[in-house]
């Protein structure tokens, strides 16, 4: 099997509401999103570095970055009230209907990719998604 990978940044903050530590706070973090998948040879490619890019940024990393992930179904009041005010004045914000730790956006995106790259004849083999420098959540297919 021959599988090609890519790299992402992004920005975005968010609190886990119902966590025991700091992270129930409102914070941020520097992600970086690697995305590998594999596929049929066509013209010596699996898919063109640009298409797969071009791919991750207009479903995922164009919606996410330098937003509030919001979770819709918190069930703290502060994590609405964020969200309100930020919607109201029309600053960005990336809803989900999950706790958006690393591991449930992992597998979210994993969903999204896969979704989107099937079209292509492609399968994501593996999502990586950092959210400090040391600390990672990996989805493998």
């Amino acid at each position: 099997m021959l599988s090609v990978s890519k790299e992402f940044t992004f920005e975005a903050a968010h609190m886990l509401s119902e966590h025991e530590g700091e992270c129930k706070n409102l914070h941020g973090h520097s992600y970086k999103l690697i995305v590998e998948a594999t596929g049929e040879i066509q013209n010596g490619m699996v898919i063109d570095f640009k298409d797969l890019k071009n791919i991750v940024k207009e479903t995922i990393i164009d919606k996410i970055d330098h937003s509030f992930i919001y979770f819709n179904n918190s069930k703290d009041d502060v994590e609405h009230k964020i969200a309100e005010v930020l919607k109201g004045a029309g600053k960005k914000i990336f809803e989900v209907n999950y706790r958006p730790t690393a591991e449930n956006m992992a597998m979210h995106f994993y969903n999204i990719l896969n979704d989107n790259l099937k079209y292509k004849g492609l399968k994501v083999v593996s999502i990586i998604l950092y959210e400090t420098q040391k600390s990672f959540a990996k989805v493998v297919g």
